[in-house]
């Protein structure tokens, strides 16, 4: 599926609004997409779901998701991120801003 990810002309992604988890390497690579859009039925979003979206800058993560696992986020491009209070358990170096920048993490409480 990356392959396919890799090279789709879209930039912004909504994902389905039934979906609980957003899988393991879901958007792996996929590094024309700058945004996404993650309903609030999700609840986990699995390793390495956006690794290497080097274009994702804007991700709104819902009140709900208690899960993110590691490398979720690593070598995107995020400058700003909230995480919700509902938020319990995150992976290690679920962030990584490709190396050029901080990423600033507010938590809701």
């Amino acid at each position: 599926m990356s392959k396919f990810w890799r090279d789709y002309p879209a930039i912004q992604g909504e994902i389905e609004s039934v979906k609980k988890v957003i899988e393991k390497n879901a958007f792996y690579s996929c590094e024309k997409l700058s945004e996404v859009v993650i309903p609030s039925s999700v609840t986990k979003i699995g390793q390495r779901a956006f690794y290497n979206c080097k274009s994702l800058s804007n991700v709104v993560i819902p009140s709900g998701v208690a899960t993110i696992e590691s490398y979720a986020f690593y070598y995107t491009n995020i400058k700003n991120i909230v995480i919700p209070s509902s938020v319990t358990s995150m992976g290690s170096y679920v962030f990584n801003v490709n190396g050029y920048a901080t990423i600033n993490a507010y938590c809701q409480t």
